[in-house]
């Protein structure tokens, strides 16, 4: 069994590391490809469904925070059809964060 004293400094360790970590966009992917797999594999092992609801919600999520990425990055377009997918990007955001917010409020 963990003391209490030994808990708050694996605590205060852990929040360290994570203050003075950096990733870049692949690394940010790879962990993001890595979750959507484990959640995968999670649903097909459990067959709950509070599982499978909770794990669509963190999908959802991931998704949402990717379509943010891919707009913003959008903005860096210069050209009319770069403008066209950055308006269709947008839109796209629009829908899925209106989506998200309705998924997570229910």
């Amino acid at each position: 069994m963990v003391s209490l004293d030994e808990a708050k400094l694996e605590i205060a360790d852990l929040q360290t590391r994570i203050a003075t970590t950096k990733m870049d966009r692949s690394e940010l992917r790879e962990v993001e490809m890595s979750i959507t797999r484990l959640s995968s594999a999670l649903q097909r092992m459990t067959g709950s469904r509070e599982v499978d609801q909770a794990l669509n919600k963190l999908n959802r999520l991931i998704f949402t925070i990717r379509m943010v990425q891919v707009s913003f990055t959008t903005l860096e377009a210069t050209t009319p059809i770069g403008w066209i997918f950055a308006i269709a990007s947008w839109l796209g955001l629009a829908v899925t964060v209106g989506e998200t917010v309705l998924e997570f409020s229910t």
